[in-house]
């Protein structure tokens, strides 16, 4: 049975509550004043409900729940994962009504809070029986030897207390199977249907509908009766004069600002489903209807007043600073170039008037970013607002976010040398392992816009920074050996990319990536810088197809197996990664050689390409081109180098040591041919050949 918030029940709660805030916030209680709290103020309400709901259940509740959530398995059932997630969320708002109190069964809210635990409860189970299920329905182990310990421990599991669902057992018939007797069978209980669990997520959501709106009314009613007997305390001369009880009247007060704003959003949430729902509506029915619908917008007007109370009437209370705060914060949301401006004043308020406040850091990042964002652009008064953030806030976790806005700023102020240093101050902190705090996501993007900006910064044209272009970069990083080593290919190389893909200065491109090669010839990055110059040359914008070919062999010559780059980068993964593009470049210079022996009739070049031949059959004899490469080299060994005997030994492999069956009838008959030529003129006496297959002179020749 439920027990209805209304009536004199929700009057007693109210003033029950009131007793136990007035307590709270006495003199002799302590609210927490470290920074996080304050950097907590930012937190959502939704996220900062999830956490209050989940101190909100017994213990052995919140164990299996984050158990499930810690676990993979539970991942196919994320329908329900939510469903648990919503209620928990609800019993974090019901945990922000009664303090985070327990109520008892007989209390207000008391029926709520166990509704709420028993619908947590059945998700839980139900998440935790299918994936016992899903574990029962694997194919069994190895051992055919089934432990009887075993079956004796699944019946005491299954002995659990009543609000605990079972936990499945193996069936009649799996024992059956394993030569096992049984005195009790169970019966396996059946799976749902997908109409079934859409009816149990339906009940379950209209559950929960139900316990919100109960909330909220809960809440509505509270913050109505709290009100009204706040204002009968302060018609009391001595809570009017007594310091302790003003700021116990305060914190009252400043708790029922932050009821009053969790209202006012959840009635914007209701308006914009409202919204959504009436747009999917009118989409296809009445497009012109739809695109004249009007988005709502929150209306805090009415919390904006109550922090302004607080700030008013109690300035030297502990929430004065806090109210002041919130009060920006709702200001600054408003579209409103002007509402803009004035939360920008009452931060810069809060910091002169409460210079200790642990509001002041998020103030002075506030008041940076609106300095430095357009149309205000002041990056004078932006700079001044972040170091104030270094000088005041070394330990805080926007440290290091502080340095980067400063980079970014004296970039735009044209103050490059300035920038150049704070971005590396960034990419300091970045490399040395120090996260400052910032989640690894933040930490990433700062780290990469700072090595994008430093290349930007020596990508400016000479005339406007004569500190700019990559050599000048190369003494930078010279001159600070820890940087070099840290980040200094990642500047170099991200300056070449700026150039080469952003700016379309080729040239300098090719310059700064051979001042990469020069400096980090050994980065494990090295041969993609080779293969960007290669592509420089070969289809990029500085077309020369000689100097193509010389970059192909460079980039053959110093990343193969037998390279000092390979021997210092002995990890399998960036091996791999360059193990394609050496057989496709050596390939290509392969065929490139040939075709300008052929042409040219050169010797030479021939020489050359068989060297190239013979290096690819080496490292790749059984690669994608080998039976093609060897076939040619054959060819070319019997007609142009007039060397038979080894084109003979080509052939004979092309015959009989490849799948491909393309050249091998030619092959073996060239094979023949060349024997038989041999045998003709060995039996004439103008040649010899040993058993070796090496071709000697006649035997009786006196020459």
């Amino acid at each position: 049975m439920k027990v209805k918030l209304t009536g004199r029940k929700l009057l007693l709660a109210s003033g029950l509550l009131f007793v136990w805030l007035f307590t709270m916030y006495s003199p002799g209680y302590s609210q927490p004043t470290d920074q996080e709290g304050a950097d907590q103020s930012e937190t959502s309400a939704p996220e900062s409900y999830l956490l209050a709901g989940l101190n909100f259940i017994p213990d052995d509740v919140r164990e299996r729940w984050l158990g499930l959530v810690n676990s993979p398995e539970s991942q196919p059932y994320n329908e329900f994962m939510l469903e648990g997630e919503h209620i928990i969320r609800s019993l974090g708002e019901l945990s922000e009504i009664t303090g985070g109190e327990v109520p008892d069964e007989e209390e207000s809210g008391g029926d709520t809070y166990l509704s709420l635990n028993e619908q947590l409860l059945s998700v839980i189970n139900l998440v935790e029986t299918k994936i016992s299920d899903e574990k029962s329905d694997q194919p069994a182990s190895e051992s055919t030897e089934p432990e009887t310990e075993d079956v004796d421990q699944t019946a005491e599991e299954t002995e659990q207390p009543e609000e605990v669902a079972e936990k499945p057992v193996e069936t009649e018939e799996d024992i059956d199977d394993a030569d096992i007797p049984v005195s009790d069978p169970v019966e396996q209980v059946a799976e749902p249907g997908i109409e079934e669990i859409e009816a149990m997520l339906q009940d379950r959501s209209t559950e929960r509908n139900e316990v919100s709106e109960e909330i909220k009314n809960y809440r509505r009613d509270l913050i109505k009766k709290g009100l009204k007997i706040l204002q009968e305390q302060t018609a009391n001369p001595e809570n009017r004069t007594d310091p302790a009880r003003r700021d116990a009247i305060a914190g009252l007060y400043f708790r029922f600002t932050e009821l009053t704003y969790q209202e006012s959003y959840d009635l914007f949430l209701e308006e914009t489903g409202n919204y959504i729902d009436e747009m999917n509506r009118l989409s296809e029915s009445n497009p012109s209807a739809a695109s004249r619908l009007v988005p709502p917008e929150p209306d805090y007007s009415r919390v904006m007043a109550m922090y302004q109370k607080v700030v008013d009437e109690y300035p030297t209370s502990e929430y004065a600073d806090d109210a002041l705060y919130n009060i920006g914060v709702l200001t600054s949301e408003s579209p409103s170039e002007i509402d803009r401006t004035n939360a920008n004043r009452i931060f810069e308020t809060l910091i002169s008037i409460y210079p200790e406040s642990n509001y002041v850091l998020n103030s002075l990042r506030r008041i940076g970013d609106y300095y430095f964002q357009p149309p205000i652009n002041d990056l004078e008064s932006a700079a001044l607002a972040f170091n104030q953030i270094l000088q005041q806030f070394q330990d805080s976790k926007y440290y290091q976010e502080a340095l980067y806005k400063l980079g970014w700023t004296y970039y735009r102020m044209s103050d490059l040398p300035q920038a150049v240093e704070y971005f590396a101050s960034v990419l300091d902190i970045s490399y040395a392992g120090d996260e400052g705090g910032l989640d690894a996501g933040t930490l990433l993007d700062i780290a990469n816009e700072s090595i994008n900006y430093l290349g930007i910064c020596y990508a400016i044209d000479p005339v406007e920074w004569d500190g700019a272009g990559v050599d000048n970069l190369a003494i930078w990083l010279e001159n600070n050996p820890v940087r070099k080593d840290k980040y200094g290919a990642d500047v170099v190389l991200q300056l070449g990319d700026i150039y080469n893909i952003q700016l379309g200065r080729y040239m300098k491109a090719a310059e700064t990536y051979y001042k990469f090669l020069e400096v980090f010839p050994l980065d494990d990055r090295a041969p993609e810088v080779q293969a960007k110059i290669v592509d420089l040359y070969q289809e990029g914008n500085i077309f020369d197809i000689e100097r193509a070919q010389i970059e192909k062999i460079n980039f053959f010559t110093s990343y193969n197996p037998d390279s000092q780059w390979w021997k210092k980068n002995e990890n399998p993964a960036t091996r791999k990664k360059v193990i394609p593009l050496l057989e496709k470049t050596l390939d290509m210079i392969i065929d490139e050689l040939l075709v300008q022996a052929t042409d040219a009739g050169d010797r030479n070049k021939y020489i050359e390409y068989e060297k190239y031949s013979r290096e690819y059959l080496r490292f790749w004899p059984k690669g994608p081109n080998a039976y093609k490469i060897l076939y040619k080299l054959a060819s070319v060994l019997e007609n142009k180098l007039r060397q038979p005997m080894l084109a003979m030994r080509e052939y004979w492999q092309v015959a009989n040591e490849y799948d491909d069956s393309t050249y091998r009838e030619i092959a073996a008959g060239r094979v023949v041919a060349i024997a038989q030529k041999f045998n003709k003129q060995e039996e004439s006496g103008r040649i010899y050949v040993s058993d070796d297959g090496e071709i000697l002179p006649p035997l009786d020749s006196t020459s």
